[in-house]
């Protein structure tokens, strides 16, 4: 059951069991339905393994299936841990530009635009992730 493949690929992933949610979700991953979630799934497992090149492969994917700010704000986090800062900040504008209130995206600007050399704008992206006052949003532990 593809459903539960995914369900038991996402469990070992949470519990940062690579290997054994790999095996669940290759079974899965050339299904069409399943190849966003799986793809999602691989890259932040990749991430929490710090294989920034991995993740972003797997990022790209999910890009290349719905272009949604979220996805456009984790290839942009990839690109930032790989030191690809204009790279970084076109995915992250995309993502801003379609939800003004991503809080997390708007924050990780500010880090972009502070590692370009670009003071004012990185203090109006912080401003913009302050103001988003975005329920679940990481970057308010920050800002705080």
């Amino acid at each position: 059951n593809k459903r539960v493949l995914l369900l038991l690929g996402a469990t070992y992933a949470n519990e940062r069991d690579a290997e054994r949610a790999h095996q669940f979700l290759l079974k899965i991953s050339r299904r069409g339905e399943m190849k966003f979630c799986v793809n999602l799934l691989w890259g932040l497992t990749a991430a929490s393994e710090a294989d920034w090149d991995a993740c972003l492969r797997h990022f790209n994917e999910t890009l290349e299936i719905a272009e949604t700010p979220e996805t456009h704000y984790l290839v942009g986090c990839a690109h930032f841990q790989l030191s690809r800062y204009k790279s970084a900040r076109l995915h992250l504008q995309k993502a801003v530009a379609a939800e003004m209130n991503f809080a997390d995206a708007w924050f990780m600007l500010a880090l972009v635009y502070e590692r370009l050399g670009d003071e004012t704008r990185k203090q109006q992206a912080l401003d913009l992730a302050r103001a988003a006052r975005e329920p679940g949003a990481q970057s308010g532990l920050y800002l705080r």
